[in-house]
């Protein structure tokens, strides 16, 4: 029988020099992270490969925690109002961006990770660069998602995708894998060619070829990132596409990039669907734009707050109840600016205004939340550029510098021109609160979303 030679440890030089790092480095930081896999129990080599590969492409030769590359404003707009983070105040996408060998990103994450690890990473998010918190959330990150079951099966395309959320970096990754198991003696399995994966937007952002192949179909500058555009284009690609209403969000299943390009034809109700679509947009306005010639009309009729202050304006009362809106918004009693643009939708048929107002599927009175599902491509919301942004649009902006995390929405009169953005607004107004025609400058614009 052949011999067989039991997996060594790996010394830090050894480490060091398959990785490209300093010793001095590695000798600092990876005996913390391997004491901490160790407390969880996670000692095989294959573990060990998983962790020195990980690190040695997350944060490249340097084989330390560090920051997200990035600036402030970078930062500010990847993930200020980012609820699925937990970024509820503004200046969190700055303060809680990634940290570690592993990007620990959000307040949420933040706030989760040092309760869980006894950290107070939430009040002092640097401590993320620490040897001995970034070990301990790496750790933690490991056993949370089962990362030694894929690695113990040698099933590395799996451990990639359970770190990255996809396969960035996997020429790196290969490469170490194959150079610590040659050093430890343990067995690699030769890596599988990449399965096909659903595209949506992630953080970090999921990247490859794929999504390049994806983003040359629909026209896009291909960098390889699946960021807001791009899903952003997805979902105005499915709704075009005859997609049903439910389907139509900002994610791409293998059998949705067969449709996209071309290597499959979509069904027929499908095909059916897009004709429909086509021929109501042709026979008249958008919805976007008709809520907008109704918000105005509005305006010029004097709508109000009646009382003053008492955040209900009976007019929409009583069309609120016309329009089948859920008893809990019936009466209003709340800041309504959201209310207003959408209740407008609803008598124009939108589908949007519909899941929110009617069905209550996502809570669209909340301005973070517009944007979170505007970004996520859900409930017919998504974000577009300024350039493409047209009269009916929803805008959502800040009253003025250092909004928390987004104040206000209304509806855009016309495109945005000569710095100024002009809207028609509910819940505004200098004096008492109104529906008003508004102008403020673009800088104080969050983000333009366009609904169906």
């Amino acid at each position: 029988m052949p011999r067989t030679t039991a997996a060594v440890e790996l010394t830090p030089e050894q480490i060091a020099r398959a990785v490209g790092a300093p010793a001095g480095t590695v000798g600092t930081y990876w005996p913390a992270v391997k004491k901490e896999l160790a407390k969880r129990g996670l000692r095989s080599p294959a573990v060990q490969i998983a962790a020195i590969a990980t690190i040695g492409v997350e944060v490249g030769s340097t084989f330390q925690p560090i920051h997200e590359f990035g600036d402030r404003a970078y930062f500010t707009r990847m993930y200020d109002g980012r609820a699925d983070l937990g970024n509820v105040r503004r200046g969190d996408g700055a303060r809680y961006h990634g940290r570690g060998f592993i990007q620990l990103t959000g307040r949420a994450n933040y706030r989760n990770y040092g309760k869980k690890l006894g950290f107070p990473l939430e009040d002092d998010p640097d401590l993320a660069l620490k040897p001995e918190v970034a070990a301990a959330v790496f750790a933690d990150y490991f056993k949370e998602r089962r990362i030694a079951e894929s690695a113990e099966k040698g099933d590395w395309e799996t451990v990639r995708r359970k770190v990255n959320g996809g396969l960035n970096g996997w020429a790196r990754f290969e490469t170490l894998v194959k150079r610590l198991s040659t050093l430890t003696g343990a067995a690699a399995r030769p890596a599988a060619p990449p399965k096909p994966r659903t595209l949506m937007l992630t953080s970090p952002l999921m990247s490859g070829q794929d999504v390049v192949e994806a983003q040359r179909a629909l026209g896009l500058p291909d960098d390889g990132d699946y960021g807001p555009v791009t899903a952003s284009a997805v979902a105005a690609w499915k709704q075009f596409n005859g997609y049903p209403d439910t389907a139509v969000n900002s994610a791409l299943t293998p059998k949705d990039v067969a449709y996209l390009t071309l290597r499959a034809k979509l069904p027929p109700a499908y095909e059916r669907r897009a004709r429909e679509r086509s021929a109501e947009t042709a026979h008249g306005l958008t919805v976007p734009e008709k809520a907008v010639a109704e918000m105005e009309r509005w305006a010029k009729l004097g709508w109000a707050e009646k009382p003053p202050g008492s955040n209900r304006v009976p007019q929409l009362v009583r069309l609120a109840k016309a329009r089948g809106v859920l008893p809990q918004y019936q009466g209003m009693g709340f800041a309504w600016c959201a209310f207003s643009a959408f209740l407008a939708a609803l008598g124009a048929g939108g589908k949007t205004a519909d899941l929110m107002l009617r069905k209550g599927l996502f809570n669209g009175l909340y301005c973070p939340a517009i944007l979170a599902e505007a970004n996520a491509g859900r409930f017919g919301l998504r974000t577009i550029a300024p350039s493409q942004a047209k009269r009916g649009d929803v805008v959502l902006f800040d009253w003025g510098p250092g909004g928390d995390p987004v104040d206000h929405v209304g509806r855009l009169v016309a495109p945005p021109a000569g710095g100024k953005v002009k809207t028609v607004d509910g819940n505004s107004g200098q004096d008492d609160l109104q529906v008003v025609l508004r102008e403020r400058p673009v800088g104080l614009v969050r983000a333009y979303v366009r609904d169906s």
